[in-house]
This record gives C-alpha cells, sequence and structure tokens, in this order.
C-alpha cells in the first residue's frame, strides 16, 4: 500500500539523485512510497504567509492520481500549518497544476487553499 508522508533522509538523497534540481535544505519534501520505494514527490517550501511549490515529479510510474494525492497531502499539511495561499513557478509541471486547480495571476500560478479541504466542496 503507497503511503503518503515527509521524506526520510534515505528518501532525500534518492530523490536528489534523480532530480536535475536541488532545492535548499528548507524545503520540505511529500512523498509517495511503499515498501518497492518512491513512486513520486513534491518539494515546497514555506515562509509564514504562502506556500512554494517547487517540484512534483514521478521517480517511478507516471500515475497522475498518485502525484496529485503527493500534492494533495502537502497541501493539507499547508493547510494545517495555517497557510491557505500556494504559489508555483515552475513550468514545467504546469499539467498538474491544473488538476490541482491552479490559476494564473500574475505570472504566477497560485492555488488558494480556503475551503480546499471542506466536505461538500467542489472536487479538486
Amino acid at each position: 500500500m503507497i503511503t503518503f508522508r515527509i521524506a526520510t533522509p534515505d528518501e532525500l538523497n534518492e530523490i536528489n539523485s534523480f532530480s536535475e534540481c536541488k532545492y535548499p535544505v528548507s524545503a520540505v519534501y511529500m512523498v509517495g512510497a511503499d515498501e518497492n520505494g518512491i513512486y513520486g514527490y513534491c518539494a515546497f517550501t514555506l515562509d509564514g504567509e504562502s506556500a512554494v511549490l517547487l517540484n512534483a515529479e514521478f521517480i517511478k510510474g507516471d500515475n497522475e492520481y498518485v502525484l496529485k494525492t503527493i500534492c494533495k497531502a502537502a497541501f493539507n499539511l499547508i493547510d494545517l500549518s495555517g497557510i491557505n495561499k500556494v504559489y508555483c513557478e515552475n513550468e514545467n509541471i504546469k499539467s498538474i497544476l491544473d488538476v490541482l486547480g491552479f490559476s494564473k495571476e500574475n505570472g504566477k500560478y497560485f492555488l488558494s487553499l480556503d475551503g480546499y479541504f471542506k466536505p461538500c466542496s467542489e472536487c479538486k
């Protein structure tokens, strides 16, 4: 069974060896993994008022549902931290941003988490 959680130090090493992009030490990495390893990850930073989604990427396979769920797990953590704004400037992940409900504002992708996890809200 795939679980969605913050990456362990060993998983961070795997992600960094896989990904061409290197992110700040302060980035949080959410992964979808099982006993066979990591399927994908989402990296983001928090600044107290908003979050910045740095990347969301497959490591094994290409199951969009798994990557979407990894990102939604990250958004839930962000929301529970009291932050309701998520920004992204990574044009390379536009397709997953569209699936997650981001819109483009002032040259950046933006997602409000207000009501994102409320029951009976529009399915995202």
